[in-house]
């Protein structure tokens, strides 16, 4: 995709990150993104920010949503981490996974973008015991697309961690870096 098409999908990339950064930034260093009682996050991509978000709805707080991304580049990594809702069991774990496939193919398909190409293991076999990644590619009328790579895990909280980009490069890039996050386990 040339830049001209990177920089009209954009518009569409912001809008699936809109609520995200409605909610109020709080930047964070780059030495200051492990947060100990949830995450581990490797240091990020040269010119790559790290920030820290609320997850609310209707006013009540289900966690924290981190967002990477590069001022100017459509390119994003969000981390959601759902920490009021048990997710130790496998019935949860399944329904959870859905919800984040599916919210994230909801958003983009308001935006005019439906599925081109998908690979999703069978989560109703899943057991859970490595992360589950969903790959999609989503495509408008106009020959755009955006590329998602999920990588869904669980403690007793459920992780989404979620790299949108148009550019295939960039989706190398922050795959990479989103395979090195962790949930942090605190010494015994």
């Amino acid at each position: 995709m040339n830049h001209s098409a990177r920089t009209r999908a954009f518009p569409a990339l912001a809008a699936a990150f809109a609520l995200h950064l409605a909610l109020g930034v709080v930047g964070v260093e780059a030495n200051e993104i492990d947060d100990p009682s949830l995450l581990l996050l490797p240091e990020p991509p040269h010119g790559f920010v790290v920030e820290r978000l609320p997850l609310l709805h209707e006013g009540k707080s289900l966690g924290f949503i981190v967002v990477l991304h590069k001022p100017g580049s459509g390119g994003r990594v969000t981390m959601q981490a759902e920490t009021n809702f048990d997710r130790t069991t496998r019935p949860a774990r399944v329904a959870a996974t859905k919800g984040y496939v599916n919210g994230v193919a909801e958003g983009l398909h308001k935006q005019g973008f439906k599925i081109a190409e998908k690979q999703i293991p069978d989560i109703e076999k899943a057991d859970f015991s490595q992360p589950v990644v969903v790959s999609i590619t989503y495509a408008n009328d106009a020959g755009e697309k955006i590329y998602s790579r999920q990588r869904l895990f669980f403690t007793q909280h459920g992780y989404n961690v979620n790299v949108l980009t148009s550019d295939p490069e960039e989706l190398e890039l922050l795959s990479e870096w989103a395979s090195r996050v962790r949930p942090y386990r605190a010494p015994n």
